[in-house]
């Protein structure tokens, strides 16, 4: 664990004052958890319903939910420190002739870790540690309002609001930038100055004589990167409304058509698994007032429609009791988050983002006539150096191509015996053979920037035969 209060326990003459180290869970009284305790989570829910009429109800409801707590810290990402040693076990010479047993697999011993004060705090690496001294736990508030009505026969319509406020919401947070309030020094953050760290650590960012006025700047300047994946200093906020028309089944049919509005706002949001790269990175870790902007994960509109169907012309033998089934949905693409190459704030922030000179770079037309060009790239440029770009962390006005998807499937089950029933099903995903693009490159100074390069999702065709008892 990285221990951010904690006085360096190496006397630093030119560093009086030095913190930030590291420490071993378990030992030296260290608790043996990633983070401390908490006893104060109180997580109330209260719903109401009330009707209003023969045909009318009204629903509401609040409630605080309270998310899991995550550590990121393991083996692979905490950093390169010198009590780690591998002792190896050599079961055979020959492939064939076991030479040490399962019971004595180390008949020459283990290793044991000799290392000095410098190589077990890890001097001059990166580490990917939790701050386990917050003590909050994550959680959102949601609520909900909705009035539902019965039209006629089984159709049902409803419209509702839904909310949410998430509060310390875990996200990627780098402790070990330096201060923006800096950047007046200008050219003056690569002079390169003496090192008082020399000699303490032979590898990384401190290893050398001399090392750039920049490093010594860092709040942890012993350390190179010092970043959690975990650390709950986000915030959320969702609203949208929901509405829906249900036919119940009856009379050998049902659907349901669901129409979503909705605009979610966020600090430190994680990626689109499986469609974006990364999660969009902060470009300042001491003003998350800007780094405010549309969720990499809104979806503003999104539509799904779902049916069931009886086929009432197949009567009689095999072609009787058939039953078609099937989803359609569409939704509006995730905002495009832009970074930026060839620029330098020398402040060893996450990211540098793009300047704008203010007008939007939404292009209209078929994505296809767009592959080459999605948006408008000459809107942006390359910020000069010790400056931050002006774009937000993601653009609210230019977004991924928008995706829509049906799927579709054929069954009939048939009775064999009291206990025995035959299943018959054809399914067909993405029965339109709808490509899905993917986003364009986002990174300004790359020569891909703009292009879209790839797609996905085929049509996939597949049959199942299930007995069923």
């Amino acid at each position: 664990m990285f221990e951010f209060d904690k006085p360096f326990p190496i006397t630093i003459p030119d560093l009086p004052g030095l913190k930030g180290t590291v420490g071993w869970a378990g030992q030296g009284g260290e608790p043996r958890g990633n983070f401390d305790s908490t006893y104060k989570d109180f997580g109330p829910r209260v719903g109401i319903a009330y009707r209003l009429g023969a045909k009318t109800t009204l629903r509401t409801g609040y409630g605080i939910f309270y998310l899991p707590r995550i550590g990121s810290t393991n083996t692979t990402v905490f950093g390169t420190v010198g009590s780690t040693l591998n002792s190896s076990w050599v079961p055979s010479v020959d492939g064939i002739t076991l030479n040490t047993p399962l019971s004595n697999p180390f008949p020459m011993g283990l290793l044991q870790p000799t290392p000095s004060l410098a190589d077990r705090i890890g001097i001059g690496q990166s580490f990917h540690a939790d701050n386990r001294s917050n003590k909050a736990n994550s959680y959102t508030q949601q609520w909900n309002f909705s009035l539902q009505r019965s039209l006629w026969m089984e159709v049902d319509a409803s419209a509702s609001y839904a909310g949410s406020q998430g509060v310390r919401l875990p996200g990627a947070m780098f402790f070990n930038q330096v201060d923006p309030s800096y950047l007046k020094l200008g050219t003056d953050l690569n002079t390169r100055v003496n090192n008082p760290f020399y000699g303490l650590s032979s590898s990384g960012v401190v290893s050398t004589a001399t090392i750039a006025r920049y490093q010594m700047l860092r709040p942890y300047p012993a350390y190179n990167s010092v970043q959690s994946y975990m650390q709950n200093f986000a915030s959320s906020s969702y609203h949208s409304m929901l509405l829906q028309l249900e036919k119940r089944f009856a009379h050998g049919y049902n659907f349901m058509v669901n129409y979503t509005f909705s605009k979610l706002m966020d600090v430190g949001s994680g990626r689109v698994v499986n469609y974006t790269a990364y999660e969009p990175l902060m470009q300042n870790a001491y003003d998350m007032k800007n780094e405010r902007s549309v969720s990499a994960q809104d979806i503003p509109h999104r539509i799904v429609v779902s049916h069931t169907l009886a086929i009432p012309c197949w009567r009689y033998g095999f072609t009787r009791g058939w039953n078609l089934s099937g989803a359609f949905t569409w939704n509006k693409g995730f905002p495009l988050a832009l970074t930026a190459t060839g620029s330098n704030t020398y402040l060893l922030n996450p990211a540098t983002r793009p300047n704008s000179n203010g007008r939007s770079a939404n292009l209209s037309g078929r994505v296809e006539d767009r592959l080459l060009r999605y948006f408008d790239t000459s809107t942006f440029s390359v910020p000069p150096n010790y400056t931050f770009g002006n774009v937000a962390r993601t653009l609210p006005d230019v977004r991924s191509p928008s995706r829509w998807n049906d799927n579709i499937a054929l069954s009939k089950t048939m009775k064999l015996t009291d206990r025995f029933s035959f299943l018959l099903r054809a399914e067909a995903f993405n029965l339109a053979y709808t490509s899905f693009f993917d986003p364009p490159a986002t990174t300004l100074g790359a020569g891909t920037f703009g292009i879209i390069s790839s797609s996905r999702n085929e049509r996939q065709i597949q049959f199942a035969a299930k007995i069923l008892f």
